[in-house]
């Protein structure tokens, strides 16, 4: 199999998983099935073995698990930031590599530690509109790969998707 046809197969992968999350958020299942579901749908495409969804409560100004795969005593795991790095986020509105050097990372000091619990590479803020809804975060690949800018647009998509069904 040639590079191009493993490129074809991986984006076509990826479009089934987009329908699949897409229907999955739309059924009428149980809420804590569809996002449990999600979350593996989104592991399974980064092949990623660790990885939690949060919620943000804004009045406690907390995000606290909501689901997780592959993570320990993850209910101990909160995250905290301010409210200029809330701000920030709502309208950076994209996947963050923790591991880049993206200035958006100074805003993610306060919850690093907590992140560094289950080895998270990637976070991504849960927006719908200007209301920041939760958070989703991935730790690195099975292959050891680094994450592509195709990556980061499948997981921005994704991210959507997982935004509108929290919020509703």
């Amino acid at each position: 199999m040639t590079d191009k046809d493993l490129t074809v197969e991986r984006f076509l992968f990826n479009l089934n998983t987009l329908g699949e999350l897409g229907e999955e958020i739309c059924s009428a299942k149980d809420f804590n099935m569809i996002i449990k579901s999600a979350l593996y749908m989104v592991m399974g495409s980064f092949f990623a073995s660790k990885g939690v969804i949060f919620k943000y409560d804004s009045g406690k100004k907390i995000f606290f698990p909501v689901v997780s795969k592959g993570i320990d005593n993850v209910g101990a795991i909160t995250l905290r930031l301010t409210d200029e790095a809330i701000r920030a986020f709502v309208q950076h509105n994209r996947p963050l590599d923790i591991k880049g050097s993206s200035p958006m990372l100074s805003y993610l000091v306060p919850a690093r530690a907590a992140l560094s619990k289950f080895g998270a590479r990637i976070i991504v803020f849960l927006v719908v509109g200007d209301e920041l809804i939760g958070a989703l975060s991935i730790n690195d690949k099975f292959s050891g790969e680094g994450y592509t800018d195709y990556d980061f647009q499948l997981l921005s998509i994704m991210s959507q998707h997982l935004s509108y069904s929290l919020h509703n």
